[in-house]
């Protein structure tokens, strides 16, 4: 299993990425986070692989601060770090607001091609 930081690092922090929906289930402690293609950072380059949808699931949720005022927002950088129990991420998008989650677990799941899915 690959290490969601490194994941997320690899990804250039989601950088250009479009966030298209965030669900907070808040009696379940989760917060789903829809991104139109987790490779957006590399579309025009040789490495893009092409448009993937990635849906970044945070589970045990401890704290949330949603400073993001609608769903369909470009990314400028997500920053997730370990903390001595789970995680702490910050999402910030291009107007300047913030999504700030605390959580037990990140993990992503993929669409590699239509039917096909993968989970980091």
């Amino acid at each position: 299993m690959t290490d969601i930081i490194a994941f997320v690092e690899a990804l250039g922090s989601l950088h250009d990425c479009t966030i298209t929906a965030v669900r907070w289930e808040p009696t379940s402690r989760r917060i789903t986070m829809d991104v139109g293609d987790i490779y957006s950072n590399f579309e025009g380059l040789p490495q893009y692989p092409g448009a993937r949808p990635g849906i970044f699931t945070f589970s045990g949720v401890s704290a949330v601060s949603l400073g993001i005022s609608q769903s369909a927002q470009r990314v400028s950088e997500f920053m997730i770090r370990r903390e001595d129990v789970g995680y702490a991420s910050e999402i910030m998008v291009w107007s300047g607001e913030k999504l700030k989650i605390r959580s037990a677990d990140v993990t992503c799941d993929q669409t590699l091609a239509p039917g096909i899915s993968a989970s980091v």
